[in-house]
């Protein structure tokens, strides 16, 4: 038997490469990086709506407090989802991902409820119109959530997380709905004190806002967890490097699931009717191989081969059942 071989020796001088982050350690620092920042948000907004008269600030700091308990989930569940497979969750667990995200987004739905209803029943109050300092805070968060908006969306497509691209669109409709705040208060400001019920107006807006993103992220997490289809350019790809392989002769079927951030395949491929089982299963081993190395947001393949060239009655020289190529 070889010996393993010996890694080289470092000496003291010699800088060494930190390791390179996995996709679930970039998709937590992420989510952490936005938990803090929209923290400071929160506070920033509640702060100016209740010195500066604004209720629209307010239920828009109180959007950003949901944004903080949506981070602080995507970071929990990342954590979870990161797990290895065992013998319980032979696919790992993923899926806890997408169910997390699910849950925030029921709770964010129940938020803007509360948020409309609050804001139509000051509708016909006396109130104050707000003051400067709402147009300043206002003006600083757009910018600011423009900013955790592309750089949220870069990490979601470097790291195929839905969930991450879901918090990323997010913060677009944040910046929709602080963009409302800011109009309502022009609106003050221009209009004088008889305008004061914009205000409220801009706060029903956000609400609305609100409950169109829970709408979206319950509808995205769903689907994930229904096992939906993988997208066309991944599923192509998939056929080309399988159709690469020597002694394919065609793709019959190509199905495939989403769990956590990676894709599980089950690809049946064409084989010649002549070959024995051991020659299929070195193909199809190829195959599985040819798909992970060339495609890293693929976890696992499972390859069945199927005879080509025969008709549906004649006889197979094929196994009864399909031969896996899992490892």
């Amino acid at each position: 038997m070889a010996e393993a071989p010996t890694p080289p020796s470092s000496s003291p001088g010699t800088s060494q490469a930190a390791p390179a982050q996995t996709p679930y350690e970039r998709a937590r620092e992420a989510a952490l990086v936005m938990l803090v920042a929209n923290g400071v948000l929160c506070l920033m907004k509640v702060a100016a709506g209740w010195w500066g008269h604004s209720f629209a600030l307010t239920a828009d700091g109180i959007n950003n407090l949901t944004d903080v308990g949506l981070s602080a989930a995507l970071f929990v569940a990342l954590r979870l989802a990161s797990r290895p497979p065992d013998a319980k969750h032979p696919y790992g667990h993923g899926k806890i991902e997408p169910e997390v995200a699910r849950l925030v987004g029921l709770f964010i739905l129940a938020t803007s409820g509360g948020i409309f209803g609050e804001a139509a029943s000051r509708f016909n109050d006396e109130h104050q119109a707000p003051s400067s300092l709402v147009l300043v805070v206002a003006s600083a968060a757009i910018v600011v959530k423009e900013v955790m908006y592309r750089y949220m969306r870069r990490i979601a497509e470097e790291t195929n997380s839905g969930a991450l691209m879901a918090d990323a669109l997010n913060h677009r409709f944040d910046v929709a709905a602080t963009g409302c705040v800011l109009l309502g208060t022009l609106s003050v400001t221009v209009g004088g004190p008889s305008w004061a019920f914009t205000d409220d107006v801009s706060a029903m807006a956000v609400a609305v806002l609100m409950a169109v993103l829970s709408v979206r992220l319950i509808f995205s997490s769903s689907s994930e967890l229904l096992d939906e289809m993988p997208p066309d350019d991944v599923l192509n790809e998939v056929r080309r490097i399988a159709a690469e392989v020597p002694q394919v002769r065609g793709v019959e079927k190509l199905l495939g699931r989403k769990v956590g951030l990676k894709y599980f395949l089950d690809i049946h491929v064409e084989l010649p009717p002549q070959m024995t089982v051991q020659e299929g299963h070195e193909v199809a081993r190829k195959v599985r191989d040819r798909i992970i190395e060339g495609m890293p947001n693929v976890a696992g393949v499972l390859v069945h081969m199927e005879p080509a060239g025969l008709e549906s009655g004649e006889a197979t020289p094929r196994a009864e059942e399909p031969l896996s190529a899992n490892p």
